[in-house]
Protein backbone atom coordinates (compact mmCIF):
# COMPACT_ATOMS: atom_id res chain seq x y z
CA UNK A 1 0.00 0.00 0.00
CA UNK A 2 3.02 2.29 0.27
CA UNK A 3 2.74 3.52 -3.32
CA UNK A 4 -0.79 4.69 -2.68
CA UNK A 5 0.01 6.86 0.29
CA UNK A 6 2.59 8.76 -1.78
CA UNK A 7 0.26 9.38 -4.72
CA UNK A 8 -0.33 13.02 -3.77
CA UNK A 9 3.33 13.86 -4.24
CA UNK A 10 3.70 11.94 -7.51
CA UNK A 11 0.54 13.37 -9.04
CA UNK A 12 0.10 16.83 -7.64
CA UNK A 13 3.64 18.05 -7.05
CA UNK A 14 3.25 21.77 -6.67
CA UNK A 15 -0.51 21.64 -6.28
CA UNK A 16 -0.45 21.34 -2.50
CA UNK A 17 -1.13 24.69 -0.92
CA UNK A 18 1.51 26.62 0.98
CA UNK A 19 0.81 28.69 4.13
CA UNK A 20 -1.69 30.71 2.11
CA UNK A 21 -3.35 29.70 -1.14
CA UNK A 22 -1.32 31.01 -4.08
CA UNK A 23 -2.92 32.22 -7.29
CA UNK A 24 -0.68 34.19 -9.62
CA UNK A 25 -2.55 36.56 -11.89
CA UNK A 26 -1.81 39.58 -14.01
CA UNK A 27 -3.36 42.96 -13.46
CA UNK A 28 -3.98 45.87 -15.78
CA UNK A 29 -3.01 49.48 -15.39
CA UNK A 30 -5.34 52.46 -15.31
CA UNK A 31 -7.99 52.32 -12.61
CA UNK A 32 -7.10 50.75 -9.26
CA UNK A 33 -8.63 47.39 -8.47
CA UNK A 34 -9.79 46.22 -5.04
CA UNK A 35 -7.00 44.59 -3.05
CA UNK A 36 -8.47 41.77 -0.97
CA UNK A 37 -6.96 39.75 1.85
CA UNK A 38 -5.25 36.71 0.37
CA UNK A 39 -7.35 34.29 2.43
CA UNK A 40 -10.34 35.62 0.50
CA UNK A 41 -9.09 35.87 -3.07
CA UNK A 42 -5.70 34.17 -3.21
CA UNK A 43 -2.33 35.79 -3.75
CA UNK A 44 -1.55 37.58 -7.00
CA UNK A 45 1.87 38.39 -8.41
CA UNK A 46 4.20 40.96 -6.82
CA UNK A 47 4.00 42.98 -10.05
CA UNK A 48 0.22 43.20 -9.73
CA UNK A 49 0.50 44.41 -6.16
CA UNK A 50 3.15 46.97 -7.04
CA UNK A 51 0.89 48.33 -9.78
CA UNK A 52 -2.07 48.52 -7.42
CA UNK A 53 0.02 50.23 -4.74
CA UNK A 54 0.94 52.93 -7.24
CA UNK A 55 -2.65 53.36 -8.44
CA UNK A 56 -4.08 53.51 -4.93
CA UNK A 57 -1.38 56.02 -3.95
CA UNK A 58 -2.59 58.19 -6.83
CA UNK A 59 -6.17 57.76 -5.63
CA UNK A 60 -5.15 58.95 -2.16
CA UNK A 61 -3.42 61.97 -3.71
CA UNK A 62 -6.81 62.88 -5.18
CA UNK A 63 -8.79 62.10 -2.02
CA UNK A 64 -6.78 61.57 1.16
CA UNK A 65 -9.91 60.90 3.27
CA UNK A 66 -10.80 57.73 1.36
CA UNK A 67 -10.41 55.04 4.03
CA UNK A 68 -10.76 52.07 1.66
CA UNK A 69 -8.04 53.53 -0.54
CA UNK A 70 -5.67 53.57 2.43
CA UNK A 71 -6.47 49.94 3.19
CA UNK A 72 -5.92 48.85 -0.42
CA UNK A 73 -2.69 50.86 -0.60
CA UNK A 74 -1.40 49.27 2.60
CA UNK A 75 -2.33 45.70 1.60
CA UNK A 76 -0.94 46.09 -1.92
CA UNK A 77 2.34 47.34 -0.48
CA UNK A 78 2.47 44.56 2.12
CA UNK A 79 1.78 41.78 -0.40
CA UNK A 80 4.25 43.21 -2.93
CA UNK A 81 7.00 42.05 -0.54
CA UNK A 82 5.74 38.44 -0.58
CA UNK A 83 8.61 35.97 -0.64
CA UNK A 84 11.34 38.58 -0.04
CA UNK A 85 12.75 37.33 3.24
CA UNK A 86 15.72 39.71 3.02
CA UNK A 87 13.49 42.80 2.67
CA UNK A 88 11.45 42.51 5.86
CA UNK A 89 13.06 45.54 7.50
CA UNK A 90 12.28 47.65 4.43
CA UNK A 91 8.74 46.29 4.37
CA UNK A 92 8.19 47.16 8.03
CA UNK A 93 9.56 50.67 7.55
CA UNK A 94 7.40 51.27 4.46
CA UNK A 95 4.22 50.04 6.13
CA UNK A 96 4.92 52.13 9.24
CA UNK A 97 5.13 55.23 7.05
CA UNK A 98 1.84 54.41 5.31
CA UNK A 99 0.17 53.82 8.65
CA UNK A 100 1.47 57.11 10.04
CA UNK A 101 0.12 59.00 7.04
CA UNK A 102 -3.23 57.22 7.27
CA UNK A 103 -3.43 58.25 10.92
CA UNK A 104 -3.18 61.90 9.89
CA UNK A 105 -5.89 61.70 7.22
CA UNK A 106 -8.38 59.03 8.38
CA UNK A 107 -7.72 58.69 12.14
CA UNK A 108 -11.28 57.75 13.05
CA UNK A 109 -11.88 55.25 10.26
CA UNK A 110 -12.46 51.52 10.46
CA UNK A 111 -9.66 50.97 7.96
CA UNK A 112 -7.06 52.84 9.99
CA UNK A 113 -7.75 50.88 13.18
CA UNK A 114 -7.82 47.59 11.28
CA UNK A 115 -4.41 48.40 9.79
CA UNK A 116 -3.05 49.41 13.20
CA UNK A 117 -3.88 45.92 14.44
CA UNK A 118 -2.47 44.31 11.32
CA UNK A 119 0.80 46.17 11.88
CA UNK A 120 0.93 45.25 15.59
CA UNK A 121 -0.93 42.05 16.48
CA UNK A 122 -0.61 42.86 20.18
CA UNK A 123 -2.73 45.98 19.70
CA UNK A 124 -6.10 44.46 20.58
CA UNK A 125 -7.48 47.92 21.38
CA UNK A 126 -7.16 48.79 17.68
CA UNK A 127 -9.00 45.61 16.64
CA UNK A 128 -11.75 46.31 19.18
CA UNK A 129 -12.10 49.85 17.82
CA UNK A 130 -12.37 48.59 14.24
CA UNK A 131 -15.03 46.12 15.36
CA UNK A 132 -16.97 48.85 17.15
CA UNK A 133 -16.95 50.99 14.01
CA UNK A 134 -18.11 48.14 11.73
CA UNK A 135 -19.49 45.30 13.88
CA UNK A 136 -21.01 43.54 10.88
CA UNK A 137 -17.82 43.52 8.81
CA UNK A 138 -16.49 39.92 8.95
CA UNK A 139 -12.89 40.99 8.35
CA UNK A 140 -12.35 41.34 12.10
CA UNK A 141 -13.99 38.01 12.97
CA UNK A 142 -11.00 35.95 11.81
CA UNK A 143 -8.61 37.87 14.06
CA UNK A 144 -10.94 37.59 17.04
CA UNK A 145 -11.26 33.86 16.42
CA UNK A 146 -7.50 33.47 16.46
CA UNK A 147 -7.07 35.62 19.54
CA UNK A 148 -9.70 33.82 21.61
CA UNK A 149 -8.59 30.40 20.37
CA UNK A 150 -5.04 31.13 21.53
CA UNK A 151 -6.29 32.40 24.87
CA UNK A 152 -8.64 29.50 25.50
CA UNK A 153 -11.83 31.58 25.67
CA UNK A 154 -14.25 28.98 24.30
CA UNK A 155 -17.33 31.17 24.75
CA UNK A 156 -15.83 33.94 22.61
CA UNK A 157 -14.62 31.42 20.03
CA UNK A 158 -18.20 30.16 19.68
CA UNK A 159 -19.52 33.72 19.51
CA UNK A 160 -17.25 34.79 16.64
CA UNK A 161 -17.55 31.46 14.85
CA UNK A 162 -21.30 32.05 14.89
CA UNK A 163 -20.87 35.58 13.56
CA UNK A 164 -18.61 34.28 10.80
CA UNK A 165 -21.14 31.62 9.84
CA UNK A 166 -24.01 34.12 9.77
CA UNK A 167 -21.95 36.52 7.62
CA UNK A 168 -21.63 33.95 4.79
CA UNK A 169 -18.15 35.41 4.21
CA UNK A 170 -16.62 31.97 3.61
CA UNK A 171 -17.68 30.61 0.24
CA UNK A 172 -19.77 27.44 0.03
CA UNK A 173 -17.00 25.60 -1.74
CA UNK A 174 -14.55 26.25 1.09
CA UNK A 175 -17.14 25.23 3.67
CA UNK A 176 -17.81 21.93 1.86
CA UNK A 177 -14.10 21.27 1.44
CA UNK A 178 -13.50 21.73 5.16
CA UNK A 179 -16.53 19.60 5.99
CA UNK A 180 -14.98 16.77 3.99
CA UNK A 181 -11.61 17.35 5.62
CA UNK A 182 -13.14 16.97 9.07
CA UNK A 183 -15.05 13.90 7.91
CA UNK A 184 -11.77 12.33 6.77
CA UNK A 185 -10.80 11.77 10.40
CA UNK A 186 -11.65 9.10 12.98
CA UNK A 187 -13.46 9.98 16.24
CA UNK A 188 -11.53 12.12 18.75
CA UNK A 189 -8.71 12.75 16.29
CA UNK A 190 -6.03 15.42 16.18
CA UNK A 191 -5.89 17.19 12.83
CA UNK A 192 -2.92 19.39 11.86
CA UNK A 193 -3.87 22.08 9.35
CA UNK A 194 -1.88 24.43 7.16
CA UNK A 195 -3.33 27.93 6.76
CA UNK A 196 -6.39 30.14 6.72
CA UNK A 197 -8.51 28.18 4.28
CA UNK A 198 -8.18 24.80 5.98
CA UNK A 199 -8.49 26.18 9.53
CA UNK A 200 -11.08 28.96 9.88
CA UNK A 201 -13.87 27.15 7.99
CA UNK A 202 -13.23 24.03 10.07
CA UNK A 203 -13.35 25.97 13.34
CA UNK A 204 -16.53 27.66 12.15
CA UNK A 205 -18.25 24.34 11.37
CA UNK A 206 -17.22 22.88 14.70
CA UNK A 207 -18.28 25.84 16.81
CA UNK A 208 -21.28 27.22 14.92
CA UNK A 209 -22.81 23.98 13.62
CA UNK A 210 -21.43 21.34 16.02
CA UNK A 211 -19.87 19.38 13.16
CA UNK A 212 -17.11 17.09 14.40
CA UNK A 213 -16.38 18.99 17.64
CA UNK A 214 -14.57 15.85 18.79
CA UNK A 215 -11.69 16.66 16.42
CA UNK A 216 -8.89 18.86 17.78
CA UNK A 217 -7.92 21.14 14.87
CA UNK A 218 -4.39 22.47 15.35
CA UNK A 219 -3.05 25.02 12.91
CA UNK A 220 0.65 24.25 12.47
CA UNK A 221 1.79 27.89 12.40
CA UNK A 222 -0.03 28.69 15.64
CA UNK A 223 1.09 25.48 17.32
CA UNK A 224 4.71 26.14 16.38
CA UNK A 225 4.65 29.79 17.48
CA UNK A 226 2.63 29.39 20.69
CA UNK A 227 3.86 26.34 22.55
CA UNK A 228 1.73 27.03 25.64
CA UNK A 229 -1.33 26.96 23.40
CA UNK A 230 -0.23 23.66 21.88
CA UNK A 231 0.37 22.11 25.30
CA UNK A 232 -3.02 23.32 26.56
CA UNK A 233 -4.92 21.94 23.55
CA UNK A 234 -3.29 18.54 23.91
CA UNK A 235 -3.83 18.52 27.67
CA UNK A 236 -7.53 18.86 26.88
CA UNK A 237 -7.27 15.39 25.36
CA UNK A 238 -5.28 14.18 28.37
CA UNK A 239 -2.06 14.19 26.34
CA UNK A 240 0.85 15.80 28.13
CA UNK A 241 4.05 16.65 26.25
CA UNK A 242 6.99 19.02 26.57
CA UNK A 243 5.93 21.37 23.79
CA UNK A 244 8.94 23.64 24.28
CA UNK A 245 11.28 20.75 23.40
CA UNK A 246 9.88 20.40 19.88
CA UNK A 247 12.09 21.79 17.06
CA UNK A 248 10.99 24.99 15.38
CA UNK A 249 12.01 24.17 11.79
CA UNK A 250 10.57 21.68 9.28
CA UNK A 251 11.12 18.90 11.79
CA UNK A 252 8.28 20.29 13.91
CA UNK A 253 5.38 18.39 12.32
CA UNK A 254 6.94 14.91 12.29
CA UNK A 255 8.30 15.46 15.80
CA UNK A 256 4.88 16.53 17.05
CA UNK A 257 3.22 13.47 15.53
CA UNK A 258 5.83 11.16 17.03
CA UNK A 259 5.66 12.71 20.50
CA UNK A 260 1.85 12.66 20.60
CA UNK A 261 1.76 9.04 19.41
CA UNK A 262 4.29 8.10 22.09
CA UNK A 263 2.18 9.84 24.77
CA UNK A 264 -1.05 8.15 23.62
CA UNK A 265 -0.81 5.43 21.00
CA UNK A 266 -4.61 5.27 20.70
CA UNK A 267 -5.22 8.85 19.54
CA UNK A 268 -5.73 9.11 15.75
CA UNK A 269 -3.39 11.72 14.23
CA UNK A 270 -3.99 13.35 10.85
CA UNK A 271 -2.18 15.90 8.69
CA UNK A 272 -4.23 17.92 6.18
CA UNK A 273 -3.22 17.26 2.56
CA UNK A 274 -2.81 21.02 2.16
CA UNK A 275 0.25 20.96 4.42
CA UNK A 276 3.40 21.70 2.44
CA UNK A 277 5.58 18.74 1.35
CA UNK A 278 8.44 20.58 3.07
CA UNK A 279 6.68 19.80 6.34
CA UNK A 280 5.81 16.17 5.52
CA UNK A 281 8.75 14.89 3.47
CA UNK A 282 10.66 13.65 6.52
CA UNK A 283 7.96 11.13 7.41
CA UNK A 284 5.94 10.63 4.22
CA UNK A 285 6.28 6.85 4.56
CA UNK A 286 4.10 7.09 7.71
CA UNK A 287 1.35 9.18 6.08
CA UNK A 288 -1.59 7.52 4.33
CA UNK A 289 -4.24 9.27 2.27
CA UNK A 290 -7.70 8.59 3.70
CA UNK A 291 -9.46 11.66 2.32
CA UNK A 292 -8.49 15.31 2.55
CA UNK A 293 -6.07 14.37 5.32
CA UNK A 294 -3.25 11.90 5.76
CA UNK A 295 -3.50 9.39 8.60
CA UNK A 296 -0.27 9.19 10.57
CA UNK A 297 0.34 5.48 11.06
CA UNK A 298 3.90 4.14 11.21
CA UNK A 299 4.03 0.51 10.16
CA UNK A 300 1.33 0.39 7.47
CA UNK A 301 -2.36 1.14 7.03
CA UNK A 302 -5.15 0.04 4.64
CA UNK A 303 -5.81 3.55 3.39
CA UNK A 304 -7.68 2.61 0.19
CA UNK A 305 -10.50 0.89 2.06
CA UNK A 306 -10.79 3.79 4.51
CA UNK A 307 -10.73 6.35 1.69
CA UNK A 308 -13.52 4.49 -0.12
CA UNK A 309 -15.62 4.45 3.04
CA UNK A 310 -15.09 8.16 3.69
CA UNK A 311 -15.84 9.08 0.08
CA UNK A 312 -18.98 7.00 -0.23
CA UNK A 313 -20.49 7.50 3.24
CA UNK A 314 -19.24 10.76 4.75
CA UNK A 315 -18.30 13.33 2.11
CA UNK A 316 -20.44 16.12 0.62
CA UNK A 317 -19.60 16.07 -3.08
CA UNK A 318 -22.44 17.75 -4.99
CA UNK A 319 -20.58 21.07 -5.03
CA UNK A 320 -17.83 19.54 -7.18
CA UNK A 321 -20.33 18.84 -9.94
CA UNK A 322 -22.88 21.61 -9.44
CA UNK A 323 -21.65 25.16 -8.93
CA UNK A 324 -23.90 27.70 -7.22
CA UNK A 325 -24.43 31.45 -7.41
CA UNK A 326 -20.96 32.26 -6.10
CA UNK A 327 -19.19 29.94 -8.54
CA UNK A 328 -17.18 32.84 -9.99
CA UNK A 329 -16.81 34.71 -6.71
CA UNK A 330 -13.70 36.09 -5.09
CA UNK A 331 -12.73 32.73 -3.63
CA UNK A 332 -12.96 30.84 -6.93
CA UNK A 333 -9.14 30.68 -7.38
CA UNK A 334 -8.73 29.44 -3.80
CA UNK A 335 -11.41 26.80 -4.29
CA UNK A 336 -9.82 25.63 -7.53
CA UNK A 337 -6.48 25.11 -5.84
CA UNK A 338 -8.08 23.20 -2.98
CA UNK A 339 -10.21 21.05 -5.26
CA UNK A 340 -7.13 19.74 -7.08
CA UNK A 341 -6.56 17.63 -3.95
CA UNK A 342 -9.59 15.52 -4.89
CA UNK A 343 -7.84 14.31 -8.04
CA UNK A 344 -5.36 12.21 -6.10
CA UNK A 345 -8.14 10.71 -4.00
CA UNK A 346 -10.06 9.72 -7.11
CA UNK A 347 -7.03 8.04 -8.64
CA UNK A 348 -6.52 5.99 -5.48
CA UNK A 349 -10.19 4.99 -5.60
CA UNK A 350 -9.90 4.12 -9.28
CA UNK A 351 -6.97 1.83 -8.56
CA UNK A 352 -8.71 0.33 -5.51
CA UNK A 353 -11.83 -0.67 -7.44
CA UNK A 354 -9.84 -1.81 -10.47
CA UNK A 355 -7.88 -4.22 -8.29
CA UNK A 356 -11.19 -5.52 -6.93
CA UNK A 357 -12.46 -6.20 -10.45
CA UNK A 358 -15.03 -3.40 -10.26
CA UNK A 359 -14.19 -1.87 -13.62
CA UNK A 360 -17.32 0.29 -14.00
CA UNK A 361 -16.74 1.99 -10.66
CA UNK A 362 -13.05 2.43 -11.46
CA UNK A 363 -13.90 4.15 -14.73
CA UNK A 364 -16.44 6.39 -12.99
CA UNK A 365 -13.82 7.61 -10.54
CA UNK A 366 -11.31 8.17 -13.34
CA UNK A 367 -13.91 10.18 -15.25
CA UNK A 368 -14.66 12.30 -12.19
CA UNK A 369 -10.93 12.98 -11.79
CA UNK A 370 -10.77 14.14 -15.40
CA UNK A 371 -13.73 16.48 -14.85
CA UNK A 372 -12.03 18.14 -11.89
CA UNK A 373 -8.70 18.29 -13.73
CA UNK A 374 -10.43 20.05 -16.62
CA UNK A 375 -12.10 22.59 -14.30
CA UNK A 376 -8.87 23.31 -12.42
CA UNK A 377 -6.48 23.36 -15.38
CA UNK A 378 -4.65 20.15 -14.38
CA UNK A 379 -5.46 17.99 -17.39
CA UNK A 380 -1.86 17.72 -18.62
CA UNK A 381 -0.60 16.62 -15.20
CA UNK A 382 -3.33 14.02 -14.86
CA UNK A 383 -2.58 12.64 -18.33
CA UNK A 384 1.11 12.33 -17.49
CA UNK A 385 0.27 10.50 -14.28
CA UNK A 386 -2.15 8.14 -16.06
CA UNK A 387 0.50 7.42 -18.68
CA UNK A 388 3.01 6.46 -15.99
CA UNK A 389 0.49 4.19 -14.26
CA UNK A 390 -0.45 2.47 -17.52
CA UNK A 391 3.21 1.88 -18.35
CA UNK A 392 3.75 0.24 -14.93
CA UNK A 393 0.75 -2.02 -15.49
Amino acid sequence: MKRLNLIHQSLLGGMVLLLLTLFWARGSGGEPEPVHFVYKAGLKSPEWYRTQARLWREEIDRNSTHGEAWKCYYLATEYSFWGQADAQAQKRETLAEILENAGRHVPDSYEYHLLRYRFDRDNMAALEKAYQLQPHNPETYYDFLTYYELNGDSAKVREFAGKLYQSHDISRGLVDYNYNMLMSTAPNAILLTNGDNDTYPGWMLQQAKSIRPDVTVLNISLARAYRDYLARKLAGKDIHIDAEALPGDDRFVPALCQVVAAADSEVPIYVAVTVSPQETRRFSDSLYTVGLAYRYHPGGFDNSRMLAENWEKRFRLDYLKHGWYDEAGLSAPVEQQLNTNYIALLMILQDYHRQRGEQARAEAYAGFAQEIAQKTGREAELKRYMKRINQKD
